[in-house]
């Protein structure tokens, strides 16, 4: 990693509501934020079945978010390889994304 971001993995409140099960570092789902002189300035989370129409792929990289003022530094493309990084720990071999066209134009 460089400079100034550390990785540190975090449960999502609001997923676990909406998942029904615990988040730890062991199974899915979980939350990767990046920090940013000890502020939260991203985050990345691995998913189970997130795409209904597509439920023959399993695991997912999803609700990547970066505020404004960190794009561009580096910090997405460094929440996607931690987040890669963590589906191959948990011995994940197959990680899938989904993007929807629309929201891709607003960045």
């Amino acid at each position: 990693m460089s400079g100034d971001i550390a990785l540190q993995t975090a449960p999502l409140k609001e997923w676990l509501t909406i998942c029904g099960n615990g988040s730890t570092r062991d199974r899915l789902p979980l939350a990767l934020v990046a920090l940013g002189h000890g502020e939260p300035i991203g985050t990345v989370s691995l998913k189970m079945r997130e795409v209904e129409i597509r439920p023959q792929y399993e695991h997912w990289l999803g609700t990547l978010f970066v505020p404004k003022a960190s794009r561009r530094k580096g910090v997405g493309s460094l929440l996607v390889e931690a987040g890669a990084d963590e589906a191959r720990r948990l011995g994940i071999r197959e990680l899938y994304l989904y993007t929807r066209h629309s929201e891709t134009e607003r960045l």
